[in-house]
């Protein structure tokens, strides 16, 4: 997630810096061959079929399908392509950027645009998406998801089908998505997810398999690989979890916050709308100590994991991990 200090409204999509660290994934992790990042003009020339795996495509907190589809005009730094056509170009056949929030306009503000409109909505009906997991999963598995986290936004008025959307709820969502996926197309998937998408990812690979009591599929998900972009691993912590909690309060923020060294609870300061400082008293999120407690997942198919710019320190020797791929020249990006 792209922390920066700044006044927040109902979220900040930040898509035009993803899609440059995504680019950046093409060749290294899904590949799985280190190249640089490639030059914009490779987006233009076609390319042979690298992959006809479905590619999922998450996007993060408070944000849209359009995270993958749009192109910024007024961003120096954003590509002349969006990611989904870049990875048509590069030879990734079916690519499928996932929507999670309930369909329709939800507005966020973004520091230099203003007010933006996103909306999870499937491109047959307005939006970006190939896939709404709402749309697909909710009714189909309410006896699962919907009962083991909170009723969706259509029977629980404190679920806006945004922002106040459970982390482990969405996750349970596209499990059943990537299960259905696995079973009625006999394919394993790839999966590219930036900020808040690669915790929803992470808990659709830690919380399925056999035995688990959280409405999640009980076999193990088959994704190939995960590579997550500018994701909280180990939680919003210090300033920046003040700063969301007090000016972006919401079930999903809760998730993603955590005290140092996951203590229960912590005392930390922020900044308020009006520029003034704030004390706040925050706590671990349940999901992240549930997540770090089950380890680095890796799914029905040895998924391979590849980080950027994440709050987990990307090192081979001490974690887990497949594959790291620091962008330290990108600043802020990598401080997550």
């Amino acid at each position: 997630m792209n922390i920066r200090i700044r006044s927040l409204s109902k979220g900040a999509p930040r898509r035009f810096a993803a899609r440059l660290l995504v680019f950046g994934l093409l060749g290294s992790a899904l590949a799985a061959t280190y190249v640089g990042v490639p030059a914009p003009a490779a987006a233009a020339t076609a390319a042979a079929v690298r992959s006809t795996l479905p590619l999922l495509l998450v996007h993060g907190w408070s944000d849209s399908c359009k995270a993958f589809t749009a192109v910024d005009t007024n961003d120096p730094g954003t590509s002349a392509v969006g990611a989904v056509d870049y990875f048509h170009a590069q030879g990734y056949t079916d690519v499928r950027a996932v929507g999670y929030y309930a369909d329709g306009g939800h507005t966020s503000t973004y520091h230099t645009h203003g007010n933006v409109t996103t909306n999870d909505a499937t491109t047959a009906n307005g939006g970006d998406c190939f896939v709404n997991v709402v749309d697909t999963e909710a009714t189909k598995h309410a006896g699962d998801c919907v009962n083991a986290h909170g009723l969706d936004s259509a029977n629980a008025p404190a679920d806006d089908g945004f922002v106040n959307s459970s982390v482990e709820y969405l996750g349970c969502l596209f499990a059943w998505y990537v299960y259905d996926v696995n079973t009625t197309e006999g394919t394993p998937v790839d999966v590219v997810a930036h900020s808040m998408g690669g915790l929803v990812v992470r808990s659709a690979l830690a919380f399925s398999g056999s035995g688990n009591t959280r409405g999640y599929p009980t076999v193990a998900l088959k994704i190939r690989r995960v590579i997550t972009v500018a994701t909280p691993h180990l939680g919003l912590t210090g300033t920046n979890a003040a700063i969301y909690n007090i000016q972006s309060p919401g079930e999903e923020i809760t998730d993603m916050t955590s005290c140092a060294g996951f203590a229960n609870s912590c005392q930390v300061t922020g900044i308020a709308q009006d520029g003034s400082s704030v004390d706040k008293t925050l706590q671990t999120s349940s999901l992240l100590k549930a997540l770090e407690a089950a380890g680095l997942p890796r799914g029905g198919d040895n998924a391979y994991w590849a980080l950027m710019g994440s709050s987990i320190q990307c090192s081979t020797a001490s974690r887990a991990l497949t594959s790291c791929i620091n962008f330290n020249q990108l600043g802020a990006l990598s401080t997550y």
